[in-house]
């Protein structure tokens, strides 16, 4: 091997060293932001499924969109869960109640609607602000089971 064709390959191996070190920087300060990421209502960094680190929980509030005043609540667990009688209730103190019949089978998701818990539109019921709110979800027994706010409260 030539000395040219040595000194091409070292500086080539340098480049190749340093672009390495450049991604590996980049990927640690990636990581290190997604370590301060804000965390949503179940403690999850924002954008994680709520049902893969809400611990104990297994009924979550998993979507709410306040726009559409939509909200969905998911069962993180294996086993079937009757939620009639359980309660949402928003920052006014307004609710809806759950219907004797409503059960979550395993893993699923139940996207409720205004339609559903507001079907008259009337602001002296739930109702989702846009700028600023809270939904809280309890059981049966009025225990608090979890709870999502959004905006400054």
């Amino acid at each position: 091997m030539s000395e040219n064709e040595i000194r091409k390959w070292s500086a080539t191996g340098v480049r190749r060293f340093a672009m390495a070190a450049v991604v590996l920087v980049l990927v640690g300060v990636v990581a290190v932001v997604a370590g301060v990421q804000e965390k949503n209502a179940e403690g999850c960094p924002d954008g994680t499924d709520p049902c893969s680190c809400s611990g104990a929980i297994t009924i979550v509030i998993s979507y709410v969109n306040p726009v559409e005043e939509i909200f969905g609540i998911r069962n993180c667990s294996f086993e079937r869960a009757a939620i009639r009688g359980w309660v949402i209730r928003d920052n006014s103190q307004y609710c809806y109640v759950f219907p004797d019949d409503q059960v979550l089978e395993p893993w699923e998701e139940l996207l409720v609607t205004a339609t559903t818990y507001n079907p008259s539109g009337a602001r002296n019921k739930l109702w989702l602000d846009d700028d600023q709110d809270c939904l809280c979800l309890y059981d049966d027994e009025l225990e608090l089971v979890d709870c999502v706010e959004w905006g400054q409260q």
